[in-house]
């Protein structure tokens, strides 16, 4: 009996019946995508274009994005019954900034904020799916996919969540989704490679995003 239990138990571990995982191993499904739709935010300010999200009744984005003086910042919402799906264009102000986890809280300067999105209850693992939304190249509202390529990284003094998906010019401060629908983090620089000539060429698949450590530490704050 005791050996039959044994092959039975590690019968069901190699099927994965035995083992929990918090994450879906699959693409996020259809019906999460419009609530992270319209929860990505176009963040523009001097001719500058970035995204963000909302998240907690505030506007997250990056940083970098967000110039010394941090005056006139406009937002814009999803909304498909417009060109290129941007709604109207909306004054934000700077409520707080971190620039060396490289976050930032907008708010709306009048009026209220659409619905937004959780923050995941906990960090993502190896090889798990992620989804980015973002504004790559004035391409606005584009969805990326990739995988978590490294949990928990240290770069540039900044703890980031690795992860395969492109991180480009105007997807700065952009939302990265997990499985569910859920912010895991905030797209914030990819790295680049040096050439013979001494220009620099982003590398492909190696996007950093903000760890959700600092973002929760910094929403706390």
């Amino acid at each position: 009996g005791l050996v039959l239990r044994i092959l039975s138990c590690l019968l069901l571990f190699v099927l994965g019946c035995g083992a929990s995982a918090p994450y879906v191993t699959e693409a996020p499904p259809v019906d999460a995508l419009p609530t992270a739709l319209h929860s990505t935010v176009l963040v523009t300010e001097g001719g500058g274009l970035c995204s963000g999200v909302i998240v907690q009744q505030v506007i997250l984005t990056a940083a970098h994005c967000i110039s010394v003086d941090g005056q006139g910042i406009q937002v814009a919402f999803f909304d498909p019954t417009m060109p290129e799906n941007v709604g109207k264009l909306q004054d934000a102000v700077v409520a707080k900034l971190d620039r060396d986890q490289d976050l930032a809280v907008l708010l709306l300067a009048s009026g209220d904020l659409p619905i937004g999105i959780s923050l995941a209850p906990s960090n993502l693992d190896w090889g798990r799916p992620v989804v980015s939304i973002g504004h790559p190249l004035g391409l606005y509202f584009t969805i990326t996919t990739g995988v978590v390529s490294n949990p928990s990284r240290w770069l540039k003094g900044r703890h980031v969540l690795q992860i395969s998906s492109p991180t480009t010019f105007g997807n700065s401060g952009g939302p990265v989704f997990n499985g569910y629908g859920e912010l895991v983090g905030i797209n914030s620089f990819m790295l680049a490679q040096q050439d013979f000539s001494g220009d620099y060429t982003p590398t492909n698949h190696l996007g950093m995003a903000v760890h959700l450590d600092e973002i929760r530490r910094f929403l706390k704050q």
